[in-house]
């Protein structure tokens, strides 16, 4: 069984030929996901919409953990992260599918996202998105929950960049406005 769909890429619609649409389903989210990528270096690719693909996962995830949570009896938000933590393997085999994608159909080595004005490595979905979901505890013991998952991960505590990504998800949450690209954007340091 496949993770997901890939089509070819095409030359965006602007006519920039550094710039190229690549759209892929990810069946584990039953999501499309269009990704616009700069590959005038494709040693370092960069996912231009990145603000947009941090927003329509948000979104996604919002809308699946509201159907979770009232298909599901827990009581409290703590279980409510618990489950958001159970579940977050899908997001890292996302961000491996996505590399192994840009590498096959663009030949981009390393990839990132712009987001606002800020070029970040493919990890940070998944830390923004834990980030937003972490709102339920206070940012010290977020930011223990991320260590203790990257220690198991590799042995190591997170790095700063990581904490940052994880502070913009809290700052999305918090903002208590519904997600968008430009939210995403407004709150980048």
């Amino acid at each position: 069984m496949s993770d997901g769909s890939e089509q070819a890429p095409e030359e965006s619609p602007e006519g920039n030929t550094s710039v190229t649409e690549l759209r892929y389903y990810y069946s584990p989210f039953n999501t499309t996901y269009t990704f616009s990528v700069d590959v005038t270096d494709t040693m370092n690719c960069v996912i231009l919409n990145g603000s947009s693909i941090v927003a329509q996962e948000i979104n996604r995830s919002h809308s699946w953990f509201t159907n979770a949570y009232a298909t599901q009896a827990w009581g409290d938000a703590d279980n409510a992260l618990r489950l958001y933590l159970r579940n977050n393997g899908d997001v890292d085999t996302f961000r491996v599918m996505l590399d192994s994608l840009l590498v096959r159909q663009l030949g981009c080595r390393n990839s990132y996202y712009r987001i606002g004005n800020e070029t970040v490595d493919l990890y940070s979905l998944g830390n923004i998105v834990f980030g937003y979901y972490s709102v339920v505890v206070n940012g010290f013991a977020a930011h223990r929950i991320a260590d203790v998952f990257q220690f198991l991960e590799d042995f190591r505590l997170d790095y700063p960049d990581d904490a940052a990504q994880i502070d913009l998800g809290r700052n999305i949450a918090d903002s208590g406005q519904n997600v968008s690209a430009h939210l995403v954007e407004s709150l980048v340091p």
